[in-house]
């Protein structure tokens, strides 16, 4: 007792299944005007340290995905954040 009934999740596909499942690009969740101003003016000033902590213009993490064609972070074809 108290050991596992099934170690090798590979016969009966439950690791296929959540690899597949990990996999899927999720779909962007669409947030309002005035919900996205909140946030914004909520994580402003941490952003902002951070920005100085790293070195680095990170105030692209505010902007909405509509405004961030020309961001150094854009979504991929697989609805992941990647660098391009």
């Amino acid at each position: 007792m108290g050991q596992a009934l099934i170690t090798d999740f590979e016969g009966v596909g439950l690791a296929e299944w959540l690899r597949v499942a990990n996999m899927r690009p999720a779909k962007p969740t669409i947030i309002s005007d005035d919900l996205h101003s909140e946030l914004v003016d909520y994580f402003q000033k941490e952003v902002d340290k951070l920005s100085i902590l790293f070195g680095r213009d990170l105030t692209y993490w505010l902007k909405k995905d509509s405004d961030m064609i020309d961001s150094p972070m854009r979504r991929n074809k697989t609805g992941l954040r990647s660098r391009e």
